[in-house]
């Protein structure tokens, strides 16, 4: 059960906006492309629980800085795909 922190939101939520904040203040595209791809491996952990958190927190950084991730959209269709596969 995930209860709610004082500023409203899950700490799934924070630590997610956190990452989006974190890439918003990235000046260096190679840093956010590292970034992602560091959330990205996250999606091997053999916790299924940690592999949604991954891909919620994936999806939002892609939401916000998609634009500049264009070039890592493969990685990222993989990454889905092996994702979906899991049983």
């Amino acid at each position: 059960m995930h209860r709610p922190h004082a500023s409203g939101g899950s700490g799934r939520e924070i630590v997610s906006a956190g990452l989006v904040a974190l890439c918003d203040t990235a000046t260096d595209d190679a840093l956010l492309k590292r970034l992602n791809l560091d959330v990205l491996m996250h999606t091997r952990a053999d916790e299924v629980h940690v592999r949604i958190f991954a891909l919620q927190c994936a999806r939002a950084l892609w939401t916000a800085h998609g634009s500049k991730l264009i070039g890592a959209c493969g990685l990222m269709a993989n990454t889905c795909l092996k994702c979906a596969h899991y049983n």
